[in-house]
């Protein structure tokens, strides 16, 4: 099923139901899922390594990620997914997934039962209330995102988060891992929206998706390719304020990058070595 409300109707009457997700439907699909017992996962995007894919593994969740089809068509008329050899998958259609082996079976009869592994498949986080919790602090009393939070801002943290993703999957915490990826995955929705919103070619100065400039600035007029001593290098602008706004912002861990070789710091960091041993 993709039709959010249909799906919606089979859930209600205790249907077992695979969810169909795209790009235009993922955030409500996700949101529904992992609140019903029985259910399985078919997406057209994503890998391995997507939000979709470490939720619905952790959880014990069937999933087939980016399945590939001769046709996907999930809006408008004619709706259905072709598959390469031609067979049509109309919505309501029964399949059984087998996701260790990514394999899709379409079958004749309803099939798709509880198999008693998942019990709780997102360790008891309500994911919709989850999502508003965590998204409270970007957003300004009309709803909008805060200008603030600009495009360099949001990716520092969706970086930051993939640290603790990683981290978590060390300690083998699989619950961390769950919130860690759905935080990610939060993190993901607001940098999307005001892409969008940029993308639209909305005025910065009116709009709450987008704000100042800021972060490194790659333009080639604040660039500088020479250093002392000859050994070439690259000296990069950093908006500081822009700094200062992530320190602020909810979630931020700093991250510690290891740059090779850098034959002089303080001509690096664009500031007199006075300075900088000063500090």
């Amino acid at each position: 099923m993709w039709n959010i409300d249909k799906a919606r109707a089979l859930m209600g009457e205790g249907k077992p139901v695979i969810f169909v997700a795209d790009k235009g439907n993922q955030d409500q699909i996700l949101s529904l899922m992992f609140d019903y017992p029985h259910v399985g996962l078919i997406t057209g995007y994503g890998n391995s390594s997507s939000h979709e894919a470490v939720l619905t593994r952790l959880a014990g969740i069937p999933s087939l990620i980016n399945l590939g089809v001769a046709q996907w068509k999930l809006t408008g008329e004619n709706q259905g997914i072709i598959l390469h050899n031609g067979e049509a998958l109309k919505e309501g259609a029964n399949v059984v997934l087998d996701g260790d082996r990514n394999v899709l079976f379409i079958a004749d009869i309803d099939v798709l039962e509880q198999n008693g592994v998942v019990t709780d498949a997102s360790y008891g986080i309500n994911i919709p209330d989850s999502q508003k919790t965590f998204v409270a602090p970007f957003l300004d009393v009309t709803g909008n995102i805060k200008p603030e939070f600009t495009v360099q801002v949001l990716q520092a943290l969706v970086q930051a988060a993939e640290v603790n993703f990683q981290k978590f999957q060390l300690d083998n915490d699989k619950k961390a891992v769950f919130i860690a990826n759905l935080e990610k995955h939060f993190l993901h929705v607001l940098l999307g929206q005001v892409q969008k919103e940029i993308a639209q070619g909305a005025d910065p100065a009116d709009s709450a998706m987008s704000g100042q400039k800021g972060g490194i600035d790659l333009t080639p007029e604040h660039m500088d390719l020479q250093t002392a001593g000859g050994q070439g290098g690259v000296k990069f602008n950093v908006d500081l304020a822009m700094l200062k706004q992530l320190q602020n912002a909810p979630g931020f861990v700093p991250l510690i990058i290891n740059i090779q070789p850098v034959t002089d710091l303080p001509m690096f960091l664009g500031v007199p070595s006075k300075d900088l041993y000063q500090r």
